[in-house]
Order: C-alpha cells, then sequence, then structure tokens
C-alpha cells in the first residue's frame, strides 16, 4: 500500500474537481471502498489494463498528491496490477470504472493498519484515504506496447535526422552500432571487448549536442571524481551506455552519440537534458573484468 500512495506522489496527475464524496453510493471489495460517481456505461477495466486518470488523493483533510500540481497538469497512466496481493490493495476497485468514468475509492486507516505493522508517518489512526479521479481512457498492454513501439520508431527517425545534421556541421563520420548508437574512436584499445555481466570500469564526460556539459567523472567540478564502475548490459545505465560501451575493447577511448530513445527518451533528466535528447559522451574503458560463466548474462 505504502509503494502504491508513494507513486502516486510522485507520478500524480492533473487533477479534476474532487467529488462530494458523502453523497456517492459506495460498495466494497476486500477492505476498500469505491463508488461511481459519473457512468458512462463502457467496457469495464480489467487487471493489466493501463488507465490513463486525472486523480487526487486526500489523506484525512490534507491533498496528499495533486495531478495539476504534480505533473504538469498531464494525467497519468496508471496499470492496474494483473493479480491482488492485499486485501488493502485500493487499485483493486479500478476493474470497476470504464472510459469517461468519474469516482471515489476510499480506505480507513483502521482497516491499513489490520494488514500491516505500523501506519506510514503520513496516515493518523482515524482517517480516511481518499482517491477522486476520472478515467480518461483504458488501453490493454498489447494496445499500449503497441503504441509505444511506434512511438519509438518514429523517435528513432527524429533521432536519427538531428545526429547526421549534427555530424554533417561538424565534419564527423561515426560508425554505428547495430542498436543505433554511433561512435568514433580516438584511441584504439586492445584485447577482447567486454560482455555482458562483466564489470566494466569507465571515465566518460556527458555533453547534450549543444556542447553543455551535464555530469563527468573526470571533471571535480561535478563532485565525483572517480572511475565509474557498473554491470555491462544489466539495466544499470542509460540503453547507450550498454551498448556503446559494449563496443570497444580495454584503453580504447570515443566519443559516443546516443540517440534520444537510447538515451532518457521523453523525459527530462536534471535542468540541462531536455525530452527527447541527442547525447554525446566522450569515453575511456580503463578496465573490466569478466564475469563468470554462470553470472554472465545474454546481451538482450
Amino acid at each position: 500500500m505504502t509503494k502504491q500512495v508513494l507513486k502516486l506522489a510522485v507520478l500524480g496527475t492533473a487533477m479534476f474537481q474532487l467529488v462530494a464524496c458523502n453523497k456517492a453510493k459506495f460498495n466494497k471489495i476486500g477492505a476498500v471502498e469505491y463508488a461511481i460517481v459519473n457512468d458512462e456505461k463502457g467496457t469495464n477495466a480489467k487487471p493489466g489494463d493501463i488507465l490513463t486518470m486525472n486523480i487526487t488523493l486526500k489523506v484525512g483533510d490534507s491533498v496528499f498528491a495533486d495531478s495539476k500540481r504534480d505533473n504538469n497538469g498531464k494525467p497519468i497512466e496508471f496499470q492496474i496490477p494483473p493479480m491482488v496481493s492485499s486485501p488493502i490493495e485500493w487499485t483493486q476497485a479500478l476493474s470497476k470504472y470504464s472510459a469517461g468514468d468519474s469516482g471515489v475509492i476510499r480506505i480507513s486507516a483502521d482497516s491499513i493498519k489490520k494488514y500491516i505493522k505500523q501506519l506510514p508517518p503520513f496516515i493518523k489512526e482515524k482517517q480516511m484515504l481518499v482517491y477522486s479521479f476520472k478515467v480518461i481512457s483504458i488501453k490493454t498492454l498489447e494496445q499500449a506496447e503497441k503504441e509505444m513501439q511506434a512511438m519509438t520508431q518514429n523517435q528513432l527517425k527524429l533521432d536519427d535526422e538531428v545526429l547526421q545534421n549534427y555530424f554533417k556541421e561538424k565534419g564527423i563520420t561515426p560508425t554505428k552500432s547495430p542498436k543505433g548508437v554511433y561512435y568514433t574512436i580516438e584511441k584504439a584499445g586492445s584485447g577482447p571487448s567486454p560482455m555482458a555481466g562483466d564489470e566494466v570500469t569507465v571515465n566518460y564526460t556527458g555533453k547534450t549536442l549543444a556542447g553543455v556539459t551535464f555530469d563527468s567523472n573526470v571533471d571535480p567540478s561535478f563532485k565525483h571524481a572517480e572511475a565509474f564502475k557498473f554491470t555491462l548490459s544489466q539495466g544499470q545505465v542509460i540503453p547507450g551506455w550498454d551498448e556503446g560501451i559494449a563496443q570497444l575493447n580495454k584503453g580504447a577511448k570515443a566519443t559516443l552519440y546516443i540517440p534520444s530513445s537510447l538515451a532518457y527518451g521523453n523525459q527530462a533528466a536534471g535542468d540541462k537534458i531536455a525530452p527527447n535528447s541527442c547525447l554525446v559522451f566522450t569515453v575511456e574503458l580503463v578496465d573490466f573484468k569478466a564475469a563468470s560463466a554462470s553470472a554472465a548474462a545474454p546481451v538482450q
């Protein structure tokens, strides 16, 4: 329950006006109460579906999460868990709603206390957690994946146009990796390249295409001037790094030109990396340690 509440606090979405809970007729699922305030008579959501929602969460008299406040007025996409893990899991009631519906889901602190040892600090005894929301649309996981694939392919084309123009302007002739990372080798290394599961040690500086440095482990001003270590192809870094570092061998120095779809995608990263930004990294593969055969994982 705590993770779901905190997730809403972080993701929160565009708020719609709070409904009159005291006038709503509530039903129960486990310890969760729900009411349909406006019923559009559509097909109800199913476990695993992804709902686009405007939502607020009140804990007692305080607004704990507010979509308008927390997510620049944009709705969240929230997946109904395929399985109910607890009687106090509020998301289980979302399957009672269809696109266009607005509603209220609530649960008492007393109910929560029956199933966990201690209430989270933001919930006091006798309080109610009240989720007020409007369902904008519903997608199956398959539909959402198809949309994401289409968006990714379109963004790859846009990124490639941006990078090709950059290469032409700078007079760069890079090599393209199988997954779409461009790179140039400034200093050749020696020996084999690291494989998935190997621990690599890297020095790097990251810049935007406009030349703005946003991170470095060799520049003391960024306050972490030490070799950076991570395990290759384990999702510990952006996909473009996993792909780019795998093209090098020990001692190699290179520049990686990473399309946004292999970097941070449509999300901003800090105040210097805008959504859909292609990035440039100068890197040095200082060393790597081969993983044991049992620990090594295949490159995805």
